[in-house]
């Protein structure tokens, strides 16, 4: 298990077993960040992705820095790291402001990563809303933008539908309050739910059960009844979700192409 902290001063990681134990620390305590292309230290880690096949451990290292950084997941030696698009982060370069009408060459917050079945990592660049697809050495493969009018940030974090093609990328998006729904090819939106926002599109199960979204949590709550958060990524409660908006997707898709 790792675990990352964005409060003032921490620039490290910690893994531990799952039974608690600490194994190993990669970055260091106490402020001394010199920025994305130091790679001693991280400043403001946010996901954690690890490739079980390389036991690499990729980092969204973006809420003070602005990149993907990748270590050794035993040894914690430094591996690589890159900005958007693949290339060398700039802290100085990076916008003050969002400009819809701009895709900034540098990360804003890299808030999300995950690992695809086939191989490829999706960083959720969630100020300038957008997810960008990378191999894994780091070379830029597409972008896509969600609800890119968005100030404040849409795409916080993005995870992969069961199917063994992990055809769908659902996109949490905290600001909004809602889930969009991609196309993993092509990062195309076709849909979302959730109850923020005019445009969310509610689902609901009878009139004793409300289903919303708050933030990066999933949650199923009988009225009257205390709400019990699920991760987006785990358990049947996405699934019973989004089986019907999926099915409907999947038969428009057939019937436009």
């Amino acid at each position: 298990m790792w675990v990352g902290a964005d409060g003032p001063g921490d620039g490290q990681i910690l893994k531990f077993t799952r039974f608690g134990k600490f194994e190993l620390q990669i970055g260091h305590k106490g402020g001394l960040s010199k920025g994305s292309n130091d790679v001693e230290n991280l400043n403001g880690a946010q996901q954690i992705a690890v490739d079980p096949a390389t036991n690499e451990v990729f980092v969204a290292d973006g809420l003070k820095n602005h990149r993907v950084i990748v270590f050794d997941g035993t040894t914690g030696q430094y591996k690589r790291h890159w900005g958007a698009y693949g290339t060398k982060p700039d802290d100085a370069a990076v916008p003050a402001k969002y400009d819809p009408a701009v895709r900034s060459k540098q990360f804003g917050e890299v808030h999300g990563i995950a690992l695809s079945r086939d191989g490829l990592v999706y960083v959720c660049d969630r100020t300038n809303d957008r997810v960008q697809v990378f191999r894994k050495d780091g070379t830029f493969v597409k972008e896509g933008l969600v609800a890119p009018k968005t100030l404040g940030g849409s795409a916080y974090e993005i995870a992969f539908s069961a199917d063994p093609g992990q055809q769908y990328g659902l996109v949490v998006d905290g600001m909004n309050e809602k889930v969009w729904i991609l196309w993993r090819d092509t990062l195309e939106t076709i849909g979302s739910f959730g109850d923020g926002g005019h445009n969310g599109r509610r689902v609901r199960r009878g009139p004793q059960h409300r289903d919303g979204f708050e933030g990066q949590h999933l949650r199923r709550r009988n009225v009257g009844e205390q709400a019990r958060p699920t991760l987006l990524v785990q358990g049947n409660s996405i699934r019973n979700r989004m089986g019907r908006l999926l099915r409907l997707a999947t038969t428009s898709r057939r019937v436009s192409r």
